[in-house]
């Protein structure tokens, strides 16, 4: 085998691995939705609360984080 087929073959590994690496940390990553469901309502106070907001992401990743 020449040193040019084994470098390939080299890489062609490092790839495999990252991707098989990568498919399981993604497998593992949690989410929580911070946003409404459904329609976004068209009223500014109602249109706030449907809306992400600090409060809500914040209590979003402490529940992501206690598990």
């Amino acid at each position: 085998m020449t040193v040019r087929a084994e470098l390939d073959l080299w890489h062609l590994y490092k790839q495999m691995l990252r991707s098989r690496l990568f498919e399981k940390a993604v497998t593992r990553v949690k989410g929580r939705r911070v946003c409404t469901d459904g329609t976004i309502p068209y009223a500014c106070p109602l249109e706030d609360e449907a809306f992400p907001n600090t409060k809500r992401i914040l209590e979003a990743a402490r529940r992501l984080m206690k598990g």
